[in-house]
């Protein structure tokens, strides 16, 4: 049984070094009730006080919850609209 347990511990330790933590936030920036610009961000409140300079107000709209950079990426690559 030894054998069983080290393998079961080595799975695991496999596991969270592959796995990639979720971080990442996707956004829509609204102005006058329109999207103006759609991103991705670790922080949204500073990256909300960025857009809020350069767009002369408008506020961050977080979509769903925290994901990977790599899905993230791959969201905003597509646009940054949900999947049909």
């Amino acid at each position: 049984m030894v054998g069983l347990s080290q393998n079961i511990h080595s799975d695991r330790k496999e596991c969270e070094e592959i796995a990639k933590p979720r971080d990442t936030h996707k956004y829509h920036f609204i102005k006058n009730r329109k999207v103006v610009h759609r991103g991705i961000r670790n922080d949204l409140e500073r990256r909300e006080r960025e857009h809020q300079r350069r767009y002369g107000g408008g506020h961050i709209k977080k979509l769903g919850n925290k994901t990977t950079e790599e899905a993230a990426r791959k969201w905003e690559e597509q646009g940054g609209t949900r999947p049909s």
